[in-house]
């Protein structure tokens, strides 16, 4: 079953937090807490996010951190700059993207090069703006977030079978 996801998500006739809905399961007993976390984050999203911010050393996966631009989005979709009222956030180049995977799988659908995550965890920085912080970057660095994951669950999954 897990080798079957396994080139199900690499040939994208599932994605991957379809995969790793599937083999989670599988994974109990048979690898560490810390992996099973890592994964449940994947696919939930992470928790305490703004530790990233805050905090100079973190344990946040290197992998999600793109570099872009801090932006609002309305309900209708309209993206805005950031207003001086952000402070400091508005002057940062580097983001950690805590949302689920489901949401990065997503987002690399949408057309052209440039693309947005929304940044939630940041919305306590955004006094007087309307609408919700969003991160603008360019969709090369989401291929490789998508990659970088994509290439760790599959280890995991090789890992896994060689038990």
């Amino acid at each position: 079953m897990l080798q079957d996801l396994k080139s199900k998500v690499q040939s994208g006739q599932i994605t991957l937090a379809d995969a790793i809905t599937r083999a989670l399961p599988s994974f109990r007993g048979k690898v560490s807490d810390d992996r099973l976390i890592w994964l449940s984050h994947e696919l939930q999203g992470y928790p305490n996010a703004l530790d990233f911010y805050s905090r100079p050393a973190n344990d946040f996966p290197p992998y999600r951190v793109v570099r872009g631009r801090l932006k609002m989005m309305d309900a209708t979709g309209a993206v805005t700059d950031v207003s001086a009222g952000a402070g400091a956030m508005a002057q940062r180049t580097e983001f950690f993207l805590a949302a689920p995977v489901a949401w990065l799988e997503e987002s690399i659908q949408f057309q052209g090069h440039i693309t947005y995550v929304e940044l939630p965890e940041l919305n306590v920085y955004m006094k007087g703006q309307a609408g919700n912080a969003v991160v603008e970057f360019t969709k090369d660095q989401l291929t490789r977030i998508l990659t970088s994951l994509t290439q760790s669950f599959c280890a995991l999954i090789d890992q896994v079978a060689k038990k």
